[in-house]
């Protein structure tokens, strides 16, 4: 019914907050900074007690919600979720009133509590060791988030320099990019993008896509500038089982020398086996539990959604090319055969390196969607003779491995008619990423040497 719309809307305001503080440990927080947020925290309550008296339930949820989010011990918390639970709606007639006066209301509590989280980034001051500064850069960002102020963004602004020419490269990044996702004003809009940008020039920092949550770990080349009718050429490397994503954009970072290549490590979920334990705690660094939930329940379709939305900000950000070059590890092989046979129009090249493949690829892949000259564009299969995994996974005879694999792929390949198709079985290799045979397959492309309708030799 029509109230219950403009309820919707008004939580809508309420979650639209998207505070970067998350709940800490209090003991791990020094006896200030524990005493400020407490403060915060009364805010909040204090915002929901208001909507409760105003029979605005959910909105007093979503004020419960922040409200321990920042303090879960906070005193008062209890006592508001009961009044929220005996709550009454209020008539249809009362509603736009109402949500009138819950949007002035929430202004008004949004200025005070940013000045809150402005205290709690002024405390960095009290902290001796520099290195350990960075913890409050979050207060200043949320402060940002619900009330910019040009202070503001010139304090976010000497975050992002500092750190730069002290060669904290991880610090500047993460600010800059939050920095950027709030819009800041024109005059000191591209100062946060050229930060970003030397933050990555041959350094490894890590990301997240603008319409997903995926992250990735992402490096410029040396060199790298903007400049009118210049397009720089993207390889994406997907990780293994493992999920060293970091270390597979290191890795590619290094085999770089001075190659013009842009690196992107998606940090993805269908390139791994079950996610607990350990590998749980691994995802836990990257993403909320939420994300996790959807990334594991949606694997490789979420891995696909996330990829497509880093190709776009990356055509729309950092001008790279139109197509891209993929390239993907064991389990990573996974994600370079679905970008192959779903996507073959945003490719450049493509070599999975001992890479897997899974038969219901066959079933998804877009057959009368993509002309001759889409599939037209290099795919170099690089397999190892010496890989333990060759002939079956984890030696399970149950489980066929690469090489069994690789013959389903290459006879989808064939059977979709790929013109520009090599496999290579290299001596020595065990189960590797290949970088050295991956590299020198699009070597000839990045230089210019070769154009995307080029055979492979």
């Amino acid at each position: 019914m029509k109230f219950s719309l403009q309820i919707k809307l008004g939580i809508c305001a309420v979650l639209l907050l998207a505070l970067t503080v998350a709940a800490e440990d209090p003991a791990a927080k020094t006896q200030r900074e524990a005493y400020a947020l407490r403060k915060l925290a009364k805010e909040w309550l204090k915002l929901g007690n208001w909507c409760v008296s105003k029979k605005l339930g959910e909105q007093a949820r979503g004020c419960a919600d922040k409200a321990e989010a920042v303090d879960a011990a906070v005193p008062g918390l209890d006592k508001l979720r009961e009044k929220i639970d005996k709550c009454e709606t209020p008539d249809d007639a009362e509603v736009e009133k109402l949500l009138e006066s819950w949007k002035k209301k929430l202004a008004a509590a949004k200025r005070t509590i940013a000045k809150h989280y402005e205290k709690l980034f002024n405390l960095r001051a009290t902290v001796r060791e520099r290195s350990e500064r960075k913890h409050f850069d979050k207060y200043l960002l949320s402060a940002l988030e619900l009330h910019p102020t040009d202070k503001r963004w010139k304090a976010a602004l000497a975050i992002v320099e500092t750190a730069l020419r002290g060669k904290d490269t991880e610090r500047a990044a993460n600010v800059a990019q939050k920095a950027l996702a709030l819009e800041p004003p024109e005059k000191y809009k591209n100062r946060f993008s050229n930060a970003l940008d030397a933050a990555a020039v041959d350094k490894v920092i890590l990301k997240t896509a603008t319409a997903h949550p995926i992250r990735y770990y992402f490096s410029l080349p040396a060199g790298y500038r903007r400049k009118e009718g210049k397009k720089w050429p993207v390889l994406i490397c997907v990780d293994g089982a493992g999920c060293g994503f970091r270390g597979m954009a290191e890795g590619y970072r290094k085999a770089r020398g001075k190659l013009p290549y842009i690196v992107v490590s998606p940090c993805t979920f269908a390139n791994t086996n079950k996610i607990e334990e350990n590998m749980l705690k691994k995802f836990k660094t990257l993403y909320s539990d939420d994300v996790i939930e959807k990334g594991k329940s949606k694997r490789i379709d979420w891995d696909e959604e996330g990829i497509l939305a880093i190709i776009k900000d990356l055509k729309a950000g950092y001008d790279a090319e139109g197509r891209v070059y993929v390239t993907g590890f064991s389990g990573g092989g996974y994600a370079t055969y679905m970008m192959i046979f779903r996507h073959p129009d945003l490719l450049n090249g493509a070599a999975p390196a001992c890479g897997i493949f899974r038969q219901t690829l066959a079933f998804t892949a877009n057959k009368d969607k993509f002309t001759e000259e889409d599939r037209n564009f290099p795919i170099h299969v690089i397999t190892g003779a010496k890989d333990p995994h060759r002939k079956y996974t984890k030696g399970d005879k149950n489980i066929p491995g690469i090489e069994p694999q690789t013959d389903m792929a290459e006879k989808l390949i064939k059977q979709l008619k790929y013109p520009n198709y090599k496999r290579t079985m290299v001596p020595n290799l065990s189960h590797s990423p290949a970088r050295k045979h991956v590299v020198d397959t699009f070597k000839p492309y990045w230089k210019g040497a070769k154009k995307r309708s080029d055979k492979l030799k």
